[in-house]
Protein backbone atom coordinates (compact mmCIF):
# COMPACT_ATOMS: atom_id res chain seq x y z
CA UNK A 1 0.00 0.00 0.00
CA UNK A 2 2.44 2.47 0.87
CA UNK A 3 5.01 1.77 -1.81
CA UNK A 4 1.92 2.36 -4.61
CA UNK A 5 1.35 5.77 -2.94
CA UNK A 6 4.96 6.73 -2.68
CA UNK A 7 5.24 5.81 -7.00
CA UNK A 8 2.28 7.53 -7.76
CA UNK A 9 2.75 11.00 -9.22
CA UNK A 10 -0.68 12.37 -7.59
CA UNK A 11 0.63 11.49 -4.51
CA UNK A 12 3.14 14.40 -4.76
CA UNK A 13 0.75 16.87 -6.59
CA UNK A 14 -0.65 16.77 -3.62
CA UNK A 15 1.42 16.72 -1.52
CA UNK A 16 3.13 20.52 -2.89
CA UNK A 17 -0.57 21.86 -3.31
CA UNK A 18 -1.26 21.43 0.44
CA UNK A 19 2.36 22.60 1.37
CA UNK A 20 1.38 25.32 -1.21
CA UNK A 21 -1.60 26.35 0.36
CA UNK A 22 -0.52 25.61 4.34
CA UNK A 23 2.92 27.33 4.19
CA UNK A 24 3.73 30.94 5.29
CA UNK A 25 6.52 31.87 3.92
CA UNK A 26 5.52 33.12 0.20
CA UNK A 27 8.78 32.25 -1.30
CA UNK A 28 8.11 28.39 -0.31
CA UNK A 29 4.34 29.09 -1.37
CA UNK A 30 5.20 29.75 -4.90
CA UNK A 31 7.52 27.14 -5.17
CA UNK A 32 4.74 24.20 -3.81
CA UNK A 33 2.23 25.58 -5.99
CA UNK A 34 4.67 26.08 -9.05
CA UNK A 35 6.46 22.73 -8.82
CA UNK A 36 2.47 21.15 -8.12
CA UNK A 37 1.08 22.51 -11.55
CA UNK A 38 4.43 21.57 -13.20
CA UNK A 39 4.28 17.72 -12.11
CA UNK A 40 0.43 18.17 -12.58
CA UNK A 41 1.11 19.46 -16.76
CA UNK A 42 3.98 17.00 -16.76
CA UNK A 43 2.12 14.17 -15.70
CA UNK A 44 -0.92 14.61 -17.31
CA UNK A 45 0.35 15.35 -20.88
CA UNK A 46 -0.38 12.91 -23.14
CA UNK A 47 1.51 14.68 -26.69
CA UNK A 48 4.57 14.39 -23.81
CA UNK A 49 3.68 10.51 -23.04
CA UNK A 50 3.23 9.46 -26.53
CA UNK A 51 6.78 11.07 -27.12
CA UNK A 52 8.46 9.05 -24.59
CA UNK A 53 6.72 6.33 -25.47
CA UNK A 54 8.13 6.62 -29.00
CA UNK A 55 11.49 6.91 -27.72
CA UNK A 56 11.50 3.84 -25.82
CA UNK A 57 11.11 1.72 -28.36
CA UNK A 58 13.28 2.53 -31.37
CA UNK A 59 13.68 0.66 -34.45
CA UNK A 60 17.01 -2.24 -34.17
CA UNK A 61 19.45 -0.37 -36.43
CA UNK A 62 22.34 -3.48 -37.49
CA UNK A 63 19.99 -6.28 -39.25
CA UNK A 64 21.38 -8.97 -39.52
CA UNK A 65 24.11 -9.24 -42.47
CA UNK A 66 22.60 -10.91 -45.78
CA UNK A 67 22.57 -14.40 -46.45
CA UNK A 68 24.89 -15.60 -43.44
CA UNK A 69 24.28 -18.62 -41.47
CA UNK A 70 24.03 -19.24 -38.13
CA UNK A 71 24.56 -22.56 -36.01
CA UNK A 72 21.57 -21.76 -33.40
CA UNK A 73 18.81 -19.39 -33.57
CA UNK A 74 17.73 -18.50 -29.75
CA UNK A 75 14.11 -17.77 -29.08
CA UNK A 76 13.39 -16.57 -25.85
CA UNK A 77 10.68 -17.32 -23.75
CA UNK A 78 7.93 -15.64 -21.87
CA UNK A 79 5.49 -14.68 -25.13
CA UNK A 80 3.05 -17.29 -24.03
CA UNK A 81 1.19 -19.29 -21.00
CA UNK A 82 -1.27 -22.34 -20.93
CA UNK A 83 -5.06 -21.35 -19.86
CA UNK A 84 -5.70 -24.14 -17.67
CA UNK A 85 -9.72 -23.22 -18.24
CA UNK A 86 -9.67 -23.41 -21.92
CA UNK A 87 -6.70 -26.16 -22.21
CA UNK A 88 -4.94 -24.59 -24.53
CA UNK A 89 -2.44 -22.15 -25.18
CA UNK A 90 -2.30 -18.43 -24.50
CA UNK A 91 0.10 -15.72 -26.43
CA UNK A 92 1.51 -12.28 -24.64
CA UNK A 93 2.01 -8.91 -27.23
CA UNK A 94 5.87 -10.21 -26.90
CA UNK A 95 5.23 -13.27 -29.27
CA UNK A 96 6.37 -11.65 -32.16
CA UNK A 97 10.19 -12.96 -30.88
CA UNK A 98 8.54 -16.38 -31.57
CA UNK A 99 7.37 -15.42 -34.99
CA UNK A 100 10.52 -13.75 -36.10
CA UNK A 101 12.49 -16.97 -34.80
CA UNK A 102 10.46 -18.96 -36.92
CA UNK A 103 10.86 -16.73 -39.71
CA UNK A 104 14.29 -16.84 -39.64
CA UNK A 105 14.38 -20.65 -39.89
CA UNK A 106 12.46 -20.98 -42.42
CA UNK A 107 14.59 -18.49 -44.55
CA UNK A 108 17.51 -21.17 -43.90
CA UNK A 109 19.48 -18.56 -41.45
CA UNK A 110 19.52 -21.50 -38.96
CA UNK A 111 19.19 -25.49 -38.47
CA UNK A 112 18.03 -25.79 -34.94
CA UNK A 113 16.02 -23.72 -32.71
CA UNK A 114 16.69 -23.35 -28.83
CA UNK A 115 13.58 -22.03 -27.35
CA UNK A 116 14.70 -20.86 -24.02
CA UNK A 117 12.89 -21.15 -21.05
CA UNK A 118 9.16 -21.72 -22.78
CA UNK A 119 6.77 -24.03 -21.94
CA UNK A 120 6.89 -27.94 -22.97
CA UNK A 121 3.12 -27.87 -24.47
CA UNK A 122 4.68 -26.34 -27.43
CA UNK A 123 7.03 -28.94 -28.30
CA UNK A 124 4.79 -31.12 -30.83
CA UNK A 125 3.32 -27.15 -32.66
CA UNK A 126 7.25 -26.67 -33.72
CA UNK A 127 7.60 -29.98 -34.73
CA UNK A 128 4.09 -29.93 -36.75
CA UNK A 129 5.37 -26.85 -38.22
CA UNK A 130 8.59 -28.66 -39.26
CA UNK A 131 10.98 -27.14 -36.90
CA UNK A 132 14.54 -28.66 -35.44
CA UNK A 133 14.18 -27.74 -32.05
CA UNK A 134 16.84 -28.17 -29.92
CA UNK A 135 17.00 -29.72 -26.05
CA UNK A 136 16.93 -26.39 -24.08
CA UNK A 137 14.18 -26.25 -21.52
CA UNK A 138 10.94 -26.10 -22.64
CA UNK A 139 10.98 -27.35 -26.60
Amino acid sequence: MFISLAINPTTYIVIFLLLGVVLKSKRWKRLCLTLSALLFLLFSNGALYQWIAEQWYKEYDRPLPERKQYTYGIVLGGYSYWDWKRSRPEFSEIADRLLEGIRLYKHGRYPTVYCYKTSIYYAHEFYALGIQTGHSRGC
